[in-house]
C-alpha cells in the first residue's frame, strides 16, 4: 500500500502498459499490477486493463470468472451470496494512488 496520498494523472497512468510495468485505476485508486500478475489465475490477461480505468474490466470480468468458477465447484455460488470478494482488497498491496482527473 502507500504511507501518504499521491495523485497519478490519466497520462502517467497511460505510460505504464506493458507486462513488466503494469498499473490500472479501479473507482479512482490506481493499482500496481506488475507484481501480481504471478498470482493472477488467468495470466496476463489481467493486462487488458494496463495503461487505463480498468474498473469496468474488473466489475465484469472479476464477477464473470468467479462466478464460472466458483458455481462448477458450488452450484449455490453467487455474488450476491460472497460480497467479500472485492478487487480492492485483493489489490490493496498494490495500491500506489489516486487518479486525478
Amino acid at each position: 500500500g502507500i504511507n501518504t496520498t499521491r495523485n497519478i494523472s490519466r497520462a502517467e497512468l497511460q505510460r505504464h502498459n506493458k507486462n513488466t510495468d503494469a498499473w490500472t485505476a479501479i473507482h479512482g485508486k490506481v493499482y500496481n499490477l506488475t507484481p501480481y500478475l504471478i498470482f493472477h489465475p488467468g495470466g496476463e490477461e489481467v493486462l487488458q486493463a494496463a495503461g487505463k480505468d480498468g474498473t469496468k474490466f474488473f466489475s465484469t470480468h472479476l464477477s464473470i470468472v468467479l462466478l464460472f468458477t466458483l458455481s462448477f465447484h458450488s452450484p449455490a455460488f453467487t455474488m450476491d451470496t460472497h460480497p467479500w470478494v472485492k478487487v480492492e482488497y485483493i489489490l490493496d498491496c498494490c495500491l500506489l494512488g489516486f487518479l486525478k482527473d
